[in-house]
């Protein structure tokens, strides 16, 4: 018999336009190419704190920022960015630039219920409220 997994949920409301550039500033750093990049990202992600992270790992990632965290250069003008408009192009993009290798293990992770680690790989799942 399957164990039911309860999977707690955590409402989390959208960041303002100030808080969304605090939390870019606190990953990418105060270098003045970095400064207009919260605007933009605020308006795409709609205060979305996940889809904000997302969105700075994608420019590293990318190329578009270099760095460490802290201290990331914009390298890109910011008219030049195409900004995803949701997380799944978000990451797919990220999906994306994976080597061959790790894509098919990310492909048999999301079907292989085995591969999960602990209480996650067996039983139903449902979100408590």
């Amino acid at each position: 018999m399957d164990a039911e997994v309860v999977v707690p949920q955590i409402p989390l409301t959208p960041l303002g336009r100030e808080a969304t550039a605090e939390l870019l500033a606190d990953l990418l750093g105060n270098d003045e190419s970095v400064a207009g990049l919260a605007g933009p990202i605020h308006a795409r992600t709609e205060g979305n704190p996940f889809f904000t992270e997302e969105m700075a790992q994608s420019l590293i990632e990318s190329g578009h920022l270099q760095g460490t965290r802290g201290a990331y250069r914009l390298m890109t003008p910011i008219a030049k960015l195409e900004i995803p408009a949701t997380v799944q192009a978000v990451l797919a993009a990220r999906i994306d630039r994976l080597a061959d290798r790790e894509k098919r293990l990310l492909q048999v992770a999301s079907v292989n219920r085995q591969g999960l680690p602990g209480a996650a790989a067996g039983g139903s799942c449902r979100a408590a409220r």
